[in-house]
């Protein structure tokens, strides 16, 4: 690092697989690294709440609270899709 280099740390809440497209909409073509949360983690698996446990809780399931479609609403869809064919 130069000592007078301006360091910058850029945040981007999107899907890994949309990292390129991200960067390249930002004009930035080099990156000297990337923290990246690619997973599930254990607080998720213990809050009944997210539907990812065995425990009795709404079937969730959404790694990303900001989409609206659980688990729950997908299967009630698809089951109910399926009487109406």
């Amino acid at each position: 690092m130069k000592k007078n280099s301006a360091e910058e740390c850029l945040f981007i809440r999107d899907n890994f697989k949309n990292v390129k497209k991200a960067l390249s909409a930002l004009n930035i073509n080099k990156v000297d690294g990337i923290l990246a949360d690619i997973g599930a983690s254990s607080k998720q698996f213990g809050d009944l709440d997210r539907g990812f446990s065995f425990n009795s809780g709404a079937l969730d399931m959404r790694m990303d609270k900001r989409n609206g479609l659980t688990a729950k609403t997908s299967i009630w869809a698809r089951q109910f899709m399926g009487f109406m064919a």
